[in-house]
């Protein structure tokens, strides 16, 4: 890495960046992971409760 020209210390700093760049990379790939898993409760639940409702009037209707 010496003929690059840069010191040992801005190496260890530009590895320091990229190494927090990837641990926010990470919270965030976590956070989506979550919304996503939340998204699918809340689809799943909201189609049952359809479901429900429309055997209900169909049930009252006919």
């Amino acid at each position: 890495m010496k003929d690059s020209g840069m010191s040992d210390e801005e190496i260890e700093g530009i590895k320091e960046t990229f190494h927090d760049i990837d641990n926010k990379t990470m919270d965030l790939g976590m956070s989506k992971v979550k919304l996503y898993g939340i998204q699918l409760l809340w689809t799943y639940c909201m189609t049952l409760i359809i479901a429900m409702v429309t055997s209900l009037i169909k049930y009252f209707i006919f």
